[in-house]
């Protein structure tokens, strides 16, 4: 995203996410149905209009990294800046607004200002506890639904790979599936990238059967506390929690090269 103003481009800096989602996708093929509604309020005659309404198990990627959180890259010496840079003014009001408690460093090969690792803490722990609350959607009195997460797996890793591309697909006989034959292999091939454990969120009534294939092809991890299941609600607050105590500090920096 650009922000500034358009007219000087002195002023304008880019900004990127630490939060990046997919497109969420229906898992399975399905065929939405139409339904007519009726919009009467202000006008002289009734407006007639379709909807169209579908019932799917939807599904998206989605990475945070963690040790971009709270840290704004500057301009290098040759005046070239990557995403998400700030002007040197900026980054002074920056470490102004973090109460003087702003570092400057060099970011990824970089040069940036980095808030407080409270700071930072704080900002990250706000993402998973937002999801746990997640309610509401638009126009409820007709359209009221559920909006929780009946499945997240989260998996900490090293760099932007994500390991859990062929993790959930679906069957055509039994519908949606947790592939945790797919997810073993994978864990093995990208050992020593990832750190237990892999925490997943499954609500109780949601795919019974294939939560039960899944135990099944999981036991070893799951007795060796490699692979952890719980309600997605008790997985978000629990990790956000971790972040603000200070157990996961070493997530917010990037791994040692070596």
């Amino acid at each position: 995203m650009r922000a500034g103003a358009k007219k000087d481009d002195a002023a304008t800096t880019l900004r990127d996410s630490p939060f990046m989602l997919g497109t969420l996708m229906s898992v399975e093929p399905v065929h939405p149905t139409e339904d007519f509604g009726v919009m009467s309020r202000g006008v002289t005659e009734p407006v007639l209009h379709g909807h169209e309404f579908y019932t799917a198990d939807l599904a998206a990627p989605f990475l945070i990294d963690l040790p971009r959180i709270g840290t704004f890259t500057l301009p290098g010496a040759d005046g070239v800046g990557r995403p998400n840079y700030l002007t040197q003014e900026q980054a002074l009001q920056v470490a102004e607004a973090a109460a003087l408690g702003a570092t400057t460093e060099v970011f990824r090969d970089q040069p940036a200002v980095r808030l407080p690792l409270e700071e930072r803490r704080r900002r990250a722990a706000l993402l998973p506890e937002a999801i746990a609350h997640l309610s509401g959607g638009a126009k409820q009195a007709l359209h009221y639904g559920d909006r929780v997460p009946a499945l997240m797996v989260l998996v900490p890793f090293k760099g932007g790979v994500n390991p859990l591309g062929n993790v959930i697909d679906s069957d055509p006989d039994t519908g949606v599936r947790v592939r945790g034959d797919v997810l073993v292999k994978e864990l093995e091939a990208w050992a020593g990238e990832w750190e237990a454990p892999v925490r997943i969120g499954w609500r109780p009534g949601f795919r019974d059967q294939a939560r039960e294939d899944f135990e099944k092809q999981c036991a070893r991890e799951l007795a060796e506390g490699l692979i952890v299941i719980e309600h997605p609600r008790t997985v978000l607050l629990r990790l956000a929690a971790d972040l603000r105590e200070g157990k996961l500090d070493d997530w917010f920096d990037d791994p040692d090269p070596r």
